[in-house]
């Protein structure tokens, strides 16, 4: 069996992940979606919609902040942090979230959740589209 790597061994993550929302009929739950193993910086944030919800239903990325990589937290726990602004979920169309970059709101620390957070009303319809995150490692 081959050893796992450890983040020391491969410097730099460069990633792109996608979130599928595909004929959800209700997405009224928030949900962790990528945990940090390392310090992360959120670079963009793109929501595709092709089937739009009935209803005001919204989404925003949020982080933890209380994990650590000795400690880490589990998903949504404690208070949650804006990393992008709200984007309704009523209407189809691509929208681009700039992430927040005051006070480091877009740096996640290694032992913390990336996190789905869902508000305003629950949606009803056949929701279907993508949530697409770019992330990196390297500080510039």
């Amino acid at each position: 069996m081959a050893t796992p790597l450890v983040t020391q061994h491969y410097p730099d993550d460069f990633q792109v992940v996608t979130y599928s929302l595909h004929n959800y009929a209700t997405l009224a739950a928030s949900t962790g979606w990528l945990y940090a193993d390392r310090d992360l910086i959120v670079d963009a944030v793109y929501v595709g919609i092709n089937t739009a919800a009935g209803q005001a239903g919204n989404v925003k990325v949020t982080k933890s902040t209380t994990g650590s990589t000795t400690s880490p937290v589990a998903p949504l726990s404690g208070t949650q942090v804006d990393i992008t602004t709200t984007v309704a979920l009523n209407a189809t169309g691509t929208t681009v979230l700039t992430p927040i970059s005051t006070s480091g709101a877009n740096e996640v620390k290694a032992g913390n959740w990336i996190s789905l957070t869902v508000g305003g009303t629950t949606l009803t319809s056949g929701l279907s589209g993508s949530i697409v995150l770019r992330y990196r490692s390297r500080y510039a």
